[in-house]
């Protein structure tokens, strides 16, 4: 909570939702950046959600719907407890599995055949009844996380209904597709697709960009509401198969569009897009 009220002190915003996901907006992670679209991992354990950004964004409640695994009390503890309880109850299946074959072998070696038949009625009825628990678990699972789906495709149609802010997110996202040359990977043309969890067909310099020029849709959306201006840290630009001259394409609209933006470039090459200021780290970050 400190973390929160501080970032709302540095940058004056005070909607939650927002300052839950902020870091998301202005940083791109060497490894995570580059493949994450809308919702993952930023860095560590820290998240970001489209669907919870918007909502700040928009003024929207989406506590208000009945049950996410979000703010649905005790969900992940139950969602855990379920399925170690079908791990537990697996594992005894397999050690009844085990004690019987045990027994069939004592029973051979000491030919005590009239126990058999009453061990085996035993055993087999006790299996019968594992399974059968087994199967009501995987029920109840399998039903929580229907309910799971049906209640996100709540809250996507929700935020995608008249929402002013999934419009401009897009409408940024699919300027710089179009000048970057990846507007054919937008399958989905209307402003979902920002909401979109599809990401066959992007892979390499594809994925980089477009998880950049969403990210870019990111920091606008910061500007035009708040009148801020983030820094934008980003780590190895030439990452994930990415050419000198796909590079220098995303420098040039960050020289163009963001260049009263703090630009904070973690790399191995130069880049003469950008003017920059070249903190040269070759002999470590903290020397004599």
């Amino acid at each position: 909570m400190q973390e929160k009220q501080l970032l709302s002190a540095i940058f004056g915003i005070e909607e939650i939702l927002v300052l839950n996901n902020l870091l998301a907006v202005f940083y791109i992670d060497q490894e995570k950046g580059w493949t994450m679209l809308n919702i993952g991992k930023i860095i560590g354990n820290i998240r970001f959600n489209i669907e919870e950004y918007i909502a700040g964004l928009s003024g929207k409640d989406i506590c208000s719907y009945e049950v996410t695994k979000d703010n649905l009390i005790n969900y992940n503890n139950n969602q855990e407890l379920l399925e170690l309880k079908r791990k537990n109850l697996k594992i005894e299946l397999e050690e009844i599995n085990i004690e019987l074959k045990k027994i069939e072998k004592e029973i051979i070696e000491k030919n005590i055949l009239f126990f058999l038949e009453y061990i085996l009625d035993n055993l087999e009825n006790q299996i019968a009844d594992m399974n059968i628990y087994i199967n009501s678990v995987d029920k109840i699972i399998n039903q929580l996380n229907n309910k799971r789906k049906k209640i996100n495709q709540k809250i996507k149609d929700e935020l995608s209904f008249n929402n002013q802010q999934l419009v401009e997110f897009y409408d940024i996202i699919n300027k710089y597709a179009i000048e970057l040359g990846i507007k054919q990977y937008i399958k989905n043309d209307t402003p979902s697709f920002v909401l979109t969890s599809k990401l066959k067909g992007f892979s390499g310099r594809i994925l980089a960009q477009m998880a950049y020029i969403f990210k870019l849709a990111y920091l606008k959306s910061i500007d035009n509401k708040y009148g801020i201006k983030l820094p934008i840290i980003i780590d190895s630009p030439r990452t994930n198969e990415l050419s000198e001259s796909s590079t220098d394409d995303m420098m040039k609209i960050l020289k163009r569009d963001f260049s009263e933006h703090q630009i904070i470039l973690a790399s191995i090459d130069k880049t003469d897009i950008l003017e920059c200021n070249i903190v040269d780290l070759n002999n470590g970050l903290i020397r004599n």
